[in-house]
């Protein structure tokens, strides 16, 4: 598979961390074989824009995705008071590609619309303004890998944040970091066994959350 990220830096000053994103394309490019197979997709977009922006207010940075089959695009805005570690960077940016890849897979899409749906009162519980149920699940098997899971340590050697179900708040980040921590062993099951994600992989998460939130 060949990949062609365009990286357009909006700013002058945004230069530095497009130059940093070009010398390390090629493992960008590892991480995005491997998020294809996770994913079940054998081809992936020919061209994806990367905007670089910065923030007026933020003090941390962000990214987001729009997706249309032919003409996807991620924006990463950054900080102006403070700069992102290199390795912080890559994840946030390989977080976002790997729901564009997932996108590809509408099987795989399908089943997490499914799920999502027949478990919508267990996803109303966890605050997230904006967020529909079907794209809270998305947001934690994505984050069961990257930045949160398995694939910080297999690229960066990052630990996995260990997270308790007493010290659980009800907002998304502390969500994805518990399901990221609770599902390592199984993340690293399927990517060492190049397994596509399947109705068991979504549904350990899906009974996870259940028996947290029955236990609180």
């Amino acid at each position: 598979m060949k990949f062609n990220l365009v990286i357009v830096p909006k700013n002058k000053k945004l230069q530095k961390y497009a130059n940093q994103l070009k010398q390390d394309w090629s493992l960008l490019e590892s991480m995005i074989i491997d998020m294809c197979s996770l994913c079940g997709v054998t081809s992936f977009l020919n061209r994806l824009p990367i905007n670089l922006i910065y923030g007026e207010k933020n003090k941390e940075i962000f990214a987001w995705f729009s997706w249309r089959p032919q003409n996807s695009v991620i924006t990463i805005e950054f900080s102006k008071s403070s700069e992102p570690e290199r390795e912080f960077l890559i994840m946030v940016l390989a977080h976002e590609i790997f729901h564009l890849i997932l996108r590809k897979n509408k099987k795989l899409m399908q089943k997490i619309s499914k799920y999502s749906e027949s478990n919508k009162s267990i996803f109303i519980k966890i605050k997230e303004q904006g967020l529909f149920p079907k794209m809270i699940l998305e947001e934690l098997i994505v984050s069961s890998f990257l930045p949160e899971g398995y694939l910080s340590k297999k690229y960066f050697n990052k630990p996995t944040k260990k997270v308790s179900n007493k010290t659980l708040n009800k907002d998304l980040i502390d969500w994805r970091r518990y399901i990221a921590y609770k599902m390592r062993p199984y993340a690293q099951l399927y990517f060492n066994k190049k397994q596509t994600i399947d109705d068991t992989y979504i549904g350990k998460i899906i009974n996870l959350i259940k028996k947290s939130q029955k236990e609180r």
